[in-house]
């Protein structure tokens, strides 16, 4: 039988890798998390919450070309709710700016081990609006990546709602944003933009209605799912 060096190098060296009698070698991969607004008329909303360090936002994890993200429908056979699409290109938001989290040493099968993890962990029934949405997936994939939290301006929106959830019965303002959003993206994103008023924290959770409807429509609409990303 005749084996062809390439293979027999390639073999030989992962197997002493593998020993620890050679050291592996790695090339640190950049990492970056993509911020979208919501819709057009959010972007002004959040062009005015980033001053005060809020907003309405969609959040996706870059790492070896793939864009990371969560959503509150299956995106797989299991059930998942983790998706992945081409970095900066998700249709159904409205690309804003990009957090670059800086480098990771993990190589392409260790992130791709990690992503498994996650798809696992974050069952598309798990969403929720205002505790486990596509900006707290980001925070913890970033977290895994070996970065800090993201800015608090990312996820603050939703844990003003959750503040208010619990203040109100927890699950019953998430099921009325929810109810509301239902109706259709663009009334939503409509009556959002009329509904700035003095009581902050009732407009914020009112705003996340729109991240709900938005992720449904990503879903929807975006091809790449987990499988075959690597």
């Amino acid at each position: 039988h005749t084996l062809h060096y390439g293979m027999a190098s390639q073999t030989w060296s992962s197997i002493l890798t593998d020993l620890g009698l050679i050291e592996q070698t790695r090339t640190p991969v950049r990492v970056r998390v993509h911020i979208y607004d919501l819709g057009e008329n959010v972007s002004v909303l959040n062009g005015v919450g980033r001053v005060f360090g809020t907003g309405a936002f969609h959040a996706g994890v870059e790492v070896y070309g793939r864009e990371w993200s969560f959503c509150p429908r299956p995106c797989g056979p299991s059930g998942t709710g983790v998706f992945s699409c081409f970095p900066k290109r998700n249709p159904a938001y409205v690309y804003r700016e990009t957090l670059d989290m800086g480098w990771t040493s993990l190589s392409r099968n260790e992130v791709s081990v990690l992503v498994d993890n996650l798809a696992q962990e974050w069952h598309c029934m798990r969403y929720d609006l205002f505790r486990q949405n596509c900006c707290h997936f980001a925070n913890e994939m970033c977290k895994r990546l070996g970065f800090d939290d993201l800015p608090s301006w990312v996820t603050s929106l939703a844990g003003a709602g959750a503040t208010l959830d619990e203040a109100v019965g927890k699950g019953s303002l998430k099921n009325l944003v929810v109810g509301v959003g239902e109706t259709g993206g663009g009334m939503v994103e409509s009556t959002i933009t009329t509904l700035v008023s003095p009581i902050a924290l009732v407009s914020s959770a009112c705003v996340l209605a729109v991240d709900s409807v938005f992720d449904l429509a990503m879903c929807c609409t975006t091809s790449n799912t987990r499988k075959g990303a690597y």
